[in-house]
């Protein structure tokens, strides 16, 4: 804070007692815009106090024979600047790496999506052609293939299963229609079969069925029980290779010619 009418120091900050009740130098450009009835003014000056330039800015107050002059050097302006502008740079070099280790990971994982894909494809076909050779093989050799779930109690078979049993399609098929066509005085003894496979991990029986156009049949089954992890629950499945015993035609004849003559009375 100056004085206006001689333009000496009143007050200086920060404190350098030595400086005050100096006026300004003659050739002060402060001293000279005030003495132009210049009141408000910003100006790049040395300072009177330490020589260092800065930029200076001063107001007279009106009611009072007082001005006031602020000064900063560039450096000061510059410094928050320069922090804040390192801490800019720090953040965007940061978050460059970031992203570039985000981008890197991303790159792994489709590649290995990639990868896993293909070999899936892969095993896909691997499998498509063994399911193949298995069902030429099953057809060559009269061999129905089944799968059942314990779970649901339902089964998949093959269409060679389905003609041993006397149908046309493989259709939906389950425990209870399997006991269907067998005898009745089998039926129990196969049950048990298929329940005590959840524990031996392997089933096997021959028995006799009716197939659909009322022909009796021996066939001999075996399989074993496989254990699935699906989500949230275990299953127990049974693949097994029915297929026509040698002495079926002859009984069958037998067993036909019994029924009919029990349908007689």
């Amino acid at each position: 804070i100056y004085r206006r009418d001689n333009f000496s120091q009143v007050l200086l900050w920060p404190g350098n007692d030595d400086k005050l009740n100096v006026p300004l130098p003659d050739n002060s450009p402060t001293r000279r815009a005030l003495s132009g009835n210049i009141k408000n003014a910003t100006i790049a000056i040395p300072s009177a106090t330490d020589g260092a330039v800065r930029i200076y800015s001063y107001a007279v107050l009106e009611k009072y024979p007082f001005f006031v002059s602020v000064g900063l050097s560039r450096s000061e302006i510059l410094a928050n600047w320069r922090t804040r502008t390192l801490a800019v740079g720090l953040a965007f070099l940061l978050l460059t790496a970031l992203m570039g280790i985000l981008l890197v990971r991303v790159f792994r994982i489709e590649k290995a999506q990639t990868a896993l894909i293909a070999e899936l494809a892969s095993n896909e076909q691997l499998l498509r052609k063994s399911e193949e050779r298995l069902a030429i093989a099953a057809e060559a050799g009269k061999i129905g293939l089944w799968e059942l779930d314990f779970a649901s109690g339902k089964a998949g078979r093959s269409i060679q299963h389905a003609r041993l049993f006397g149908y046309t399609n493989s259709g939906a098929w389950s425990i209870d229609q399997l006991l269907q066509h067998v005898v009745p005085e089998d039926r129990e003894r196969i049950r048990q079969s298929i329940e005590v496979a959840r524990t031996l991990g392997y089933v096997y029986w021959e028995t006799r069925i009716l197939r659909t156009d009322q022909s009796l049949r021996w066939v001999v089954a075996q399989g074993e029980a496989v254990r699935l992890q699906a989500v949230g629950h275990e299953t127990l499945q049974i693949l097994g290779c029915p297929h026509l015993h040698a002495r079926g035609d002859f009984l069958g004849e037998q067993f036909q010619k019994q029924v009919r003559h029990q349908s007689s009375f």
